[in-house]
């Protein structure tokens, strides 16, 4: 028990360990909180066990069952997403080919993005030209 508790390869991969594993529980937190915000309030899902005035909350069956269900997500990305040792190699390897990577320099950023912002526009205006001219011939020949 106490080993699966200890991180696989501990220091290696940390940053892609870590922002695999948040967006996975970002991702399951998002459909726990739909599964609670999405049955309607009626009958046994909404119905307040429990009224807590101070924080303006109800204990109700679907708060429990959503919130035990975002606990068992995040138990479930800690085991397999960030220390199951296949995905963890997967990470660990995947952080350290973007450390060799050669990023490009400022200037250079700046000038792709000076391109593609151009190319977008002259596509887009020559797109806008045709549509005119085409809709312009159609009215003219009755279409």
């Amino acid at each position: 028990m106490i080993d699966q508790l200890q991180h696989y390869k501990k220091g290696q991969g940390m940053i892609a360990r870590w922002t695999a594993g948040s967006f996975v529980l970002l991702m399951a937190w998002f459909g726990c909180y739909s599964l609670y915000e999405h049955p309607s309030h009626e009958g046994w899902w909404g119905h307040a066990l429990v009224g807590i005035e101070s924080l303006d909350l109800a204990l109700n069956w679907g708060l429990i069952i959503s919130s035990l269900l975002g606990l068992g997500f995040a138990a479930l990305t800690w085991r397999f997403v960030v220390n199951q040792p296949r995905a963890a190699d997967f990470l660990i390897e995947t952080e350290a080919e973007l450390r060799k990577v050669s990023w490009p320099a400022k200037h250079e950023y700046l000038n792709a993005s000076f391109v593609v912002i151009v190319s977008v526009v002259l596509l887009s205006t020559w797109l806008v030209v045709c549509d005119v001219a085409l809709t312009w011939l159609l009215r003219i020949f009755g279409y």
